[in-house]
């Protein structure tokens, strides 16, 4: 379906489309669980491109405040299934 929307739209269009509809209908709360679950599992390269398409604001609630809920959810959610064997970044050990 992307090829196709790709040669329908321009990217300034695509932009203001997922702006509109993807992003300021919601809170930060739930941008920080889908971005996070987007970069969930990336190799670097990936992960720094995901990432570097956020401002630099939210960026930092994105990956320094965000990233920790959402990785405790996320155990707590997959924990007993077969998904808990699935590779994700680590949860850090709070100092």
């Amino acid at each position: 379906m992307m090829p196709l929307v790709s040669t329908s739209i321009t990217d300034a269009q695509w932009r203001a489309w997922d702006q509109e509809f993807n992003i300021e209908p919601k809170g930060m709360q739930q941008l920080g669980k889908e971005g996070n679950w987007l970069i969930d599992g990336l190799d670097d390269s990936s992960r720094d491109h995901v990432v570097h398409l956020v401002p630099p604001v939210p960026r930092f609630v994105l990956l320094r405040i965000l990233d920790i809920r959402h990785r405790h959810d996320f155990a707590a959610l997959w924990k007993g299934t077969d998904a808990a064997s699935i590779p994700s970044q680590p949860i850090p050990k709070a100092a």
